[in-house]
């Protein structure tokens, strides 16, 4: 046991975040709730086999964000970057400790909104995201962050219609930068594996697997992974021989 949340100013209830590692071998994550009751971005620090626990930056609500479900991603400066509920934030460490800047907040009718997991960056420093619900085809959205002279531009790359959008799900992006992730729920059931392709100055939507239930799985919560062959390998929560949740694999 590395560390146990106390639910005071360190945070209660990591949900869905992924940890990353610092090049030290630091670790850090964020948790939903604690602090002001609105969760903290924290680092573990290992010395001597002990690790010690420090909140970087709490939110307090408002437009500086609440509830950050998913982890946090380092760029090549050092600065770290994660969503809340409520929008896209950027932590840049400095002697006094870190500041918070929002990068987006979104607006519900046209960007969506509930964001539950992680970032991914590409080559060129974009940020990719998602968001679970409500934009304008009230499923969620997948999104986009630009940087441009200091400030960040915001596209939505693809609206779900109906249904949810990836809930505790990062993206996954290749080498062709094409976007693959899972999404719980579809509006015929049980939720999809699906692929974004650039094509044009647009996005192309590809289903690349219906979990139907039973041996075809079904609500799959994690992301994907890809192996070498560019074949997806993922989790259903739902389906299988014993209804209890399967590993799957999805071969082009």
């Amino acid at each position: 046991m590395l560390y146990r949340f106390t639910g005071g100013a360190d945070g209660s209830v990591p949900e869905y975040g992924d940890l990353i590692f610092d090049s030290a071998g630091a670790i850090y994550g964020t948790t939903s709730s604690g602090a002001y009751d609105y969760g903290p971005v924290y680092k573990l620090t290992n010395s001597g086999g002990n690790w010690t626990e420090s909140t970087l930056y709490a939110f307090t609500g408002g437009r500086n964000g609440f509830y950050p479900l998913g982890g946090v991603v380092f760029d090549q400066a050092g600065n770290l970057y994660g969503t809340t509920d409520t929008g896209v934030f950027e932590l840049s460490p400095s002697g006094s400790g870190w500041t918070e800047t929002v990068l987006h907040q979104f607006d519900y009718e046209t960007d969506g909104l509930g964001s539950e997991a992680g970032l991914v960056f590409d080559n060129q420093g974009n940020l990719y995201g998602d968001t679970h619900t409500l934009g304008p085809d009230e499923g969620g959205t997948i999104f986009e962050l630009t940087p441009s002279g200091g400030s960040w531009t915001f596209q939505v790359l693809y609206a779900f219609q109906g249904g949810t959008g990836t809930v505790g799900s990062p993206l996954l992006l290749d080498s062709a930068a094409n976007l693959y992730g899972a999404r719980t729920n579809t509006p015929s059931g049980g939720g999809e594996t699906f692929e974004l392709m650039p094509s044009g100055g647009s996005w192309n939507y590809v289903p690349l697997h219906e979990c139907s239930g039973g041996s075809q799985g079904s609500t799959p919560y994690g992301s994907v992974v890809m192996d070498a062959n560019c074949n997806l390998y993922g989790t259903s929560s739902g389906g299988g021989t014993h209804n209890f949740g399967m590993v799957y694999e999805i071969t082009p």
